[in-house]
């Protein structure tokens, strides 16, 4: 279980995603991998227990902290490089990508479906709720 503002959750190029306790000494608690062919391009703590991590392959995947294991996998979930995750309500967030498209997803536990697409003319690199 993630306790607010004990841990730390870091990516790497190397496919790997560490998830440290910053309040005994940076330990490693877990370690997270993704398969060889997907570089991480973005991590988002969903809640007190799920994480969120995207990559070059456009693949989103949500990891379970208590049981250290993928529970989600939405392989394809945009066709090129994710470069943001959002969080835009409680239940929903935003995935901005190269394939133009910026995508809104609803959240249900450790499940996401797709609610929207919202194309764009170039790369989508960020996006952010105003108000």
């Amino acid at each position: 279980m993630i306790e607010h503002n004990k841990v730390l959750l870091t990516g790497s190029y190397d496919q790997t995603i560490g998830f440290w306790d910053i309040y005994n000494n940076f330990q490693l608690l877990q370690q997270y991998t993704q398969s060889s062919d997907e570089c991480l391009t973005d991590l988002l703590s969903i809640d007190q227990r799920y994480f969120i991590s995207s990559c070059t392959q456009g693949t989103l995947k949500i990891w379970d902290t208590v049981t250290n294991n993928l529970a989600c996998n939405k392989n394809n979930a945009h066709k090129a490089k994710i470069n943001r995750i959002h969080i835009i309500s409680k239940f929903r967030l935003i995935t901005c990508s190269n394939d133009k498209q910026a995508t809104i997803w609803q959240l249900q536990g450790p499940n996401m479906s797709k609610v929207r697409d919202l194309p764009h003319n170039s790369f989508v690199v960020g996006a952010v709720e105003l108000g």
